[in-house]
């Protein structure tokens, strides 16, 4: 990584990974059909119905230049438990020169850690709600950011997902319900064309397990 950032002369690199789970390994890839080359990070926001690499936020996945600490782009907020990543990767691709992706072999992530906070189901999993208001608020001080908010609204809008369907039956009625609310609170500020595009080919088996939260912030 070291090498591709410097030769490469980019603010900063992806790489894939594998993902263990006792003897098995699965490799998760960067969203991007383009390796070894300086590319410019906001062209790779989109599609907003597409994997893309702000779909991609683990930080351990990179590395980063100097300049970039410079400019605060490095710097996570303090206020977040969970999902401070992703904030923190949308501001790279809104304000970074330049990135590229390479292939490493040897980076692992191991799953199934009980001591891991993605293991817990307690109201610090709700942080992405704060988290992606961030990226909101973000998109909207800029004109030029404006076609980026059905891609954050899907991204939230997933992660929403994943929260009730998957881990949903095991929090308490009070944290479901601040997720809820959270939820609904934060979907009312978005305009419901932006609501409707993000939600374009969403696909039939996800979309009833959200549209209640949705239908309660129109």
């Amino acid at each position: 990584l070291t090498d591709a950032i410097t030769g490469l002369g980019v603010d900063f690199v992806k790489t894939n990974y594998l993902i263990v789970n006792g003897f098995n390994r699965k490799l998760r890839r960067a969203p991007c059909a383009k390796h070894n080359t300086a590319l410019n990070p906001r062209d790779h926001i989109l599609p907003h119905d597409a994997s893309t690499m702000v779909d991609f936020p683990e930080c351990w996945t990179g590395i980063y230049s100097r300049s970039m600490a410079d400019r605060g782009l490095l710097d996570f907020n303090p206020g977040l438990r969970t999902c401070e990543d992703r904030p923190w990767t949308w501001r790279h691709h809104l304000e970074a020169d330049s990135f590229a992706v390479v292939d490493t072999a040897g980076l692992c992530y191991r799953k199934g850690s009980t001591t891991s906070l993605t293991a817990i189901f307690d109201e610090r999993q709700l942080d992405f709600i704060p988290a992606f208001r961030s990226v909101f608020a973000m998109l909207e001080s800029s004109p030029d950011n404006r076609d980026f908010e059905q891609k954050a609204v899907r991204n939230f809008l997933s992660i929403l997902y994943f929260q009730i369907f998957n881990r949903g039956s095991s929090m308490s009625r009070t944290v479901r319900e601040q997720l809820n609310l959270g939820a609904v609170n934060t979907l009312k500020n978005i305009g419901n064309d932006v609501i409707d595009l993000a939600l374009t080919n969403y696909g039939e088996r996800r979309l009833p397990v959200i549209e209640p939260i949705v239908r309660r912030a129109r």
